[in-house]
């Protein structure tokens, strides 16, 4: 997309201003904060990007629907690819809900996904495979590596952001070191002194 506007915004293959629709929930004050960084860095490259704050309900419902173009929320991603899959298209904001439905359902419904779609499918089956840290997981985790980079469905804004976990002295079987989430993910395993 070289061509540009008048305004200096750039043309889409239909000869119209291409444009972001960046619905976020209202109600997260800090994504909202956020989602005005990324607007601004979009249009600095010549992406028109309207943002809009929505009520949850309503981003629940558009959400649910398949009508959002492009939203914003939290991920696992210190997680991926074993742990949590935020990444795949049923998760999080749904971004693919279609594909997922065509997927799950054999084709019976839904949508059928393009082959780039249907390969993180099959990456995704091959990760739920494999057991962290063999020689098969990391040639798992090399091809979604390479996957992510190629066609980058998701933004992860930030990684390895530091979160801090508060644990009172007289807790036990707490991790001293690693990724604070993992902690809120084996929570069964603390116990009281």
């Amino acid at each position: 997309m070289d061509k540009k506007d008048d305004e200096g915004f750039r043309i889409g293959p239909d000869g119209n201003t291409f444009e972001i629709i960046f619905e976020i929930p209202n109600t997260a004050g800090d994504w909202i904060r956020m989602a005005e960084l990324i607007r601004s860095d979009l249009q600095e490259v010549g992406l028109k990007t309207t943002l809009k704050a929505i009520s949850d309900d309503l981003f629940q419902s558009r959400r649910n629907s398949n009508e959002l173009y492009a939203a914003m929320s939290w991920m696992d991603d210190v997680n991926w690819p074993y742990l949590v899959f935020d990444y795949m298209p049923d998760q999080r904001i749904n971004w693919g809900s279609k594909w997922h439905e065509w997927y799950t359902s054999g084709g019976q419904s839904g949508e059928e996904p393009p082959l780039w779609i249907k390969n993180l499918y099959q990456i995704d089956e091959e990760i739920r495979k494999v057991w962290p840290g063999t020689e098969r997981a990391k040639d798992a985790e090399a091809v979604f590596t390479a996957w992510m980079k190629e066609y980058i469905p998701l933004f992860p804004v930030a990684r390895d952001v530091v979160g801090p976990v508060i644990i009172p002295p007289n807790a036990g079987n707490v991790a001293e070191s690693g990724f604070s989430s993992a902690t809120f993910f084996a929570a069964e395993q603390i116990f009281f002194k």
